[in-house]
């Protein structure tokens, strides 16, 4: 949290040597093409706002650096854009979300993002939906003591990074659960997964998930504060995304 505190200041000490303004005001975008195995699902989702970040007149204050301020910000739902991603333009839209469910998407295609604003301000960005993949190893169903257990998944083709979430399916199961951004195609899974705040382990059943990302969601917060993102004209993240078909694991 403190080095993205500190992000923030160099941003804003940047923007105020360059623009002399009390407030920094930026587009934020951010825009989803997913593809889901099981079931079945295909959406686009992108959703628009204006982002103001008011600088505290504290600012000025030669000591102002000896602490980490919070800086108010507030986020304005953009409305009536024309959003088109590849050939389909979204025409369901709510208080700045734009969203299209039960879409004709094509694995290994590339998704242009085009966004023109009430104003005619336009943004751009492109992303390409992975090819499809599955879970190799633990077969659904498994049964596992508690010990390493590790994950091996099939490359999906486009894919620049994998997400893992590794949750309880009984919702009264406090077990701590794990998500972890991997680059290669398997992850061994911490024991501490599978146990409670005060080390305790549970046993049950717990769904493993994996999905491949292609986008901007494999960067860090630091590229996104300092470089924008992937969305040309603001900041934010446009990406595709494919989910594998989850897995259930018996613990005991």
């Amino acid at each position: 949290m403190k080095t993205i505190k500190l992000i923030w200041i160099v941003v804003i000490i940047l923007t105020i040597v360059s623009s002399c303004s009390d407030k920094i005001e930026k587009y934020t975008i951010t825009g989803q093409v997913a593809k889901t195995l099981y079931p079945e699902s295909n959406t686009i989702t992108v959703l628009i706002g204006k982002t103001t970040i008011q600088i505290p007149f504290y600012m000025d204050s030669p000591d102002c650096c000896d602490t980490l301020p919070d800086f108010p910000v507030t986020v304005t739902p953009i409305e009536d854009a024309v959003v088109i991603v590849g050939e389909h333009t979204i025409l369901e839209k709510s208080k700045g979300i734009y969203f299209k469910a039960a879409m004709d998407l094509n694995y290994l295609s590339k998704y242009d993002l085009s966004i023109i604003l009430p104003d005619g301000k336009e943004f751009h960005s492109s992303c390409f939906l992975p090819d499809s993949f599955s879970i190799i190893t633990p077969e659904d169903n498994d049964t596992f003591s508690l010990s390493s257990i590790t994950a091996i998944w099939s490359i999906s083709d486009s894919a620049e990074s994998y997400v893992i979430n590794v949750t309880p399916c009984d919702s009264s199961n406090n077990a701590r659960g794990w998500s972890a951004s991997i680059g290669d195609t398997s992850a061994i899974i911490p024991d501490s997964t599978f146990m409670d705040s005060l080390n305790n382990y549970i046993e049950g059943d717990y769904s493993i998930c994996i999905s491949a990302i292609n986008g901007s969601w494999h960067k860090s917060s630091a590229d996104l504060f300092l470089n924008g993102g992937n969305i040309d004209g603001a900041w934010g993240v446009y990406g595709a995304v494919v989910y594998a078909r989850p897995i259930i694991i018996k613990l005991h």
